[in-house]
């Protein structure tokens, strides 16, 4: 019996972390991708003070557990928004979620909720 118990407690946990809406911030935004061959190029805006931006990114329901890393650009420090640029090879990418992590500990992600963008080719 407690082997049930510990099983339904577990899938109850999982299933209801995947529909959890993520944190967002409205100065964090993907502000445009593509693909070239196989590559995703794109470019991100965050908050002023942020330490990094990772893309993570999938084929169909199957995530790649290796994220592809932002390269910081500059910095707006009138406006509080920092500039970012990512590429990376992914072949068989459909669609992908960007994360980034402020120096205070916070974790932001965009698209907002649980969405992703998707690729087009």
């Amino acid at each position: 019996m407690k082997f049930l118990s510990i099983c339904v407690l577990l899938t109850s946990a999982v299933v209801n972390a995947t529909v959890l809406p993520r944190a967002t911030n409205d100065k964090f935004q993907v502000t445009r991708f593509n693909m070239t061959g196989s590559f995703l190029l794109g470019e991100a805006e965050t908050p002023v003070r942020t330490r990094s931006v990772e893309i993570y990114w999938a084929e169909g329901d199957s995530w790649h557990p290796v994220p592809i890393r932002a390269e910081s650009r500059w910095d707006d420090q009138a406006r509080g928004i920092s500039f970012w640029r990512f590429s990376g090879s992914v072949p068989t990418a459909t669609h992908f979620y960007a994360k980034a992590s402020h120096h205070d500990g916070s974790q932001f992600y965009a698209p907002r909720d649980t969405e992703s963008y998707h690729i087009k080719r």
